[in-house]
């Protein structure tokens, strides 16, 4: 037979792991922490796998972004002598390169934020929201020949 789940059943489990964790820590049994905290020895080792399964993913997340931050550093650090050089013109290639180069870095950091936040209509009244209605759009670059910007 299948289980399903309750209302509230994520959030009561989301509310013992943290003392699972903490007792599991402290030293003690999953028997133990099971007989402490009112849930099954089973329910008590499920709760610590998850928050341990959860734990190394952030941490594997962290370990990847540190690791592309210093690829990303080198790269630039190796093509900043080659595009700010004062006795040489730079080639294309290295400019494109370096720009590429600085955007990832730029995203990475989340320094890529929208150059600009307009407000523009949500919709025609199909909805069932007014006309007047307005959310932010994210506009990329902007156009001289656009009324709004006038």
């Amino acid at each position: 037979m299948a289980r399903t789940k309750t209302p509230g059943t994520e959030m009561e489990l989301a509310k013992r792991q943290h003392p699972v964790v903490l007792l599991h820590q402290a030293g003690f049994s999953y028997r133990r922490i099971a007989e402490l905290t009112g849930v099954s020895k089973s329910s008590a080792q499920r709760a610590y796998r998850v928050v341990l399964a959860e734990t190394r993913g952030v941490k594997d997340i962290e370990r990847h972004s540190a690791t592309m931050c210093a690829d990303l550093e080198i790269s630039i650090e190796s093509l900043r002598p080659l595009v700010h050089d004062d006795e040489n013109p730079p080639s294309t290639g290295d400019v494109a390169r370096f720009l590429r180069a600085l955007g990832a870095m730029a995203k990475l950091l989340g320094l890529n934020a929208p150059v600009m936040t307009q407000l523009s209509p949500v919709d025609n009244g199909k909805c069932g929201q007014s006309r007047s209605g307005a959310l932010p759009r994210r506009v990329e670059s902007l156009d001289a020949e656009d009324p709004l910007l006038r």
